[in-house]
């Protein structure tokens, strides 16, 4: 504010001075009638009175823009701003009609993708792993943001559009892990917080942990005894349930769940599960239906098993 005071009291006397000294030139022109570009004495005076005004606004206008950079701005840069106001008000605009959708794209701590990182790799390798898990990340985002447009008739996203944002400090930290690990380690990458349809940022962060074996190869994960008597339309729910229980068993020992499909993979076809219910009633009385491992079953691997069917007792 202080500045401001000093500028304008510099301005009035500058003018002040200028239009002293353009009177008192006025005044020795009309004594002297002297005459310039061949006009009358009293147009020379009235000429320079009308100089001296002119050159009292242009040095006033002149001290404020050096002194003032507000004044710069208002003068010479009012068009950039008008411009940048309209951009702005744009942008917001676009974010008001997004947030009115409310659309989540990632909810709060949502796993994002899931990965393994191979134990004894160079600090070069494990960092173009992370980055390449940061990229498919990326493009998740865009597919979960397009399929949410899509549905809102709003525009499309970019495939090269970049939502995902990662902590430094959180990356660091991880890569300074994964250096030292002598063991595969599983890694997740997800959402700190809710995001919605268009949101710029979607900050994300790493957790990493062992990939311990779940399952042994050639294991009995879980069994059930079914009556082979009954009709093969009953049989297949049957074998669905034990299918369920599978899942259960699998998240109950820590296997994780592909963010992508939302399961553990590696499930039946409706296909071969028809043709296990006609092993089933093929065989006939009691069986007993097995489902094995068909290979080591790690925490972020696919649920790959097998169905056995044996004659049994009740």
């Amino acid at each position: 504010m202080l500045r401001g005071i000093l500028i304008i009291l510099f301005g009035v006397f500058l003018s002040g001075a200028i239009a002293f000294l353009g009177n008192q030139l006025g005044r020795f022109i009309g004594k002297k009638r002297l005459s310039i570009f061949k006009l009358r004495p009293r147009y020379t005076s009235m000429l320079f009175t009308i100089a001296t005004g002119m050159l009292i606004s242009l040095l006033t206008i002149t001290f404020s823009a050096i002194l003032s950079y507000n004044v710069r701005i208002a003068l010479f840069g009012i068009e950039k701003l008008q411009k940048e106001k309209l951009d702005l008000e744009n942008k917001i605009n676009q974010l008001v009609n997004i947030a009115k959708l409310g659309e989540v794209v990632f909810s709060v701590n949502e796993p994002i993708i899931l990965s393994v990182i191979p134990k004894f790799q160079s600090i070069n390798k494990i960092k173009e792993d992370l980055t390449n898990l940061l990229s498919q990340a990326n493009q998740i985002a865009i597919s979960r943001n397009n399929q949410l447009a899509v549905s809102k008739k709003i525009n499309l996203f970019p495939p090269n559009h970049h939502f995902i944002i990662y902590i430094k400090e959180d990356y660091d930290l991880v890569l300074r892990e994964l250096a030292r690990t002598k063991n595969n380690k599983a890694i997740m990458i997800y959402s700190l917080g809710n995001t919605f349809l268009g949101d710029e940022n979607v900050i994300v962060r790493f957790r990493i942990f062992d990939n311990n074996l779940i399952f042994k190869k050639d294991e009995l994960i879980t069994s059930l005894k079914i009556n082979a008597n009954k009709p093969k339309n009953e049989i297949l729910p049957e074998l669905i349930l034990l299918l369920q229980q599978l899942q259960f068993i699998a998240e109950r020992k820590g296997m994780m769940r592909n963010p992508i499909t939302n399961n553990f993979g590696g499930s039946l076809s409706a296909v071969a599960l028809l043709n296990k219910a006609e092993e089933i009633k093929n065989l006939g009385g009691w069986t007993k239906v097995s489902i094995i491992a068909n290979k080591n079953i790690y925490i972020v691997d696919s649920l790959s098993v097998d169905l056995e069917v044996f004659p049994s007792s009740p």
